[in-house]
């Protein structure tokens, strides 16, 4: 039998691979191990560099698996899980998911200024 601790940690660095943040692997944890949310987030704290390593090691992946099919090499049978990941972990490269959440919240933000009357405004 595994040590529980060891497929925790697993898990984590998995999920950073895959281009999670803290919350994120904290919130899979809950998911995957049903720990508490605070002990979670303690024990992605923990691992705080270990992930971000795990991340960067992820993105590095991501960008020679996109050069090598670019140079035209067979990498075998691509299929939805594999191309699933690939677009994840290209929007992770390129950053889009940052902005989109970025757009959203402004959006939230408009929304709830236009029900109060006022408009957004750029500080500056």
């Amino acid at each position: 039998m595994s040590d529980p601790a060891q497929d925790m940690q697993s898990r984590a660095r998995y999920l950073a691979m895959a281009q999670g943040s803290n919350t994120q692997v904290a919130a899979g944890l809950v998911v995957d191990f049903g720990l508490a949310y605070a002990s979670a987030l303690e024990f992605v704290g923990g691992m705080s560099e270990e992930l971000q390593t795990m991340r960067w090691a992820g993105q590095m992946l991501a960008k020679e698996r996109d050069y090598r099919l670019m140079l035209g090499e067979d990498l075998g049978k691509v299929h939805g899980a594999h191309l699933a990941a690939q677009e994840r972990f290209g929007r992770a490269y390129l950053g889009l998911g940052e902005r989109e959440e970025v757009a959203k919240l402004v959006e939230e933000a408009q929304r709830k200024l236009a029900k109060s009357g006022r408009k957004l405004q750029v500080a500056g």
